[in-house]
């Protein structure tokens, strides 16, 4: 999957092609994880990931999986720094549900991405989508650039790679980046 010592992010879409080779840690708190989960996660809460790291194979990859990943990448750093290989899933569950994939409540019925205040999540599917492809353009470009700010040139190439990624056509790529839309 990737290198160990240093953590990174997993798309939805790998996920789902190494799903049965990794193991899933949801770090939500028992709230969150009792309205929906993905099916075959383990749950272990975020501060207790570091005293829980025993149930981990140190020879299997872990993913980490929250709301919107920024508890998993927290969790994902604090088992790369034990020597566990973790990776965590880009764009967290709502990420998930906006693919069209589904969660299990803890009755294993249909689950739902508990929001903060405790309601499930209301929003429609193409809005979630979008939101998970806001954060992880936010952490790419981050990851590429750190802390300054991409020239314009640098700024249209990242897009233009990540569109690529994304499976866009050079056509559409070529709508979304011109100027004078």
């Amino acid at each position: 999957m990737r290198l160990k010592g240093r953590f990174g992010h997993v798309e939805v879409k790998e996920l789902l092609e190494i799903i049965d080779q990794v193991r899933l840690i949801d770090v939500r708190q028992d709230d969150e994880w009792s309205a929906g989960h993905i099916d075959g996660a383990v749950h272990i809460p975020l501060d207790k990931v570091s005293s829980e790291r025993h149930v981990m194979n140190a020879d299997q990859p872990v993913v980490t999986v929250c709301r919107t990943g920024v508890r998993s990448e927290a969790a994902a750093d604090l088992l790369c720094e034990t020597g566990i290989d973790a990776q965590s899933l880009d764009g967290g569950l709502r990420a998930w549900v906006a693919a069209g994939r589904t969660l299990v409540d803890s009755a294993e019925g249909e689950g739902s991405v508990l929001e903060e205040g405790g309601e499930p999540d209301s929003m429609p599917p193409e809005f979630l989508q979008l939101q998970g492809n806001l954060v992880e353009v936010a952490y790419g470009l981050q990851e590429r650039f750190g802390n300054r700010a991409p020239t314009d040139a640098e700024a249209r190439t990242f897009m233009r790679e990540w569109l690529q990624k994304k499976g866009t056509s050079e056509q559409d790529i070529e709508k979304i980046l011109d100027d004078d839309v």
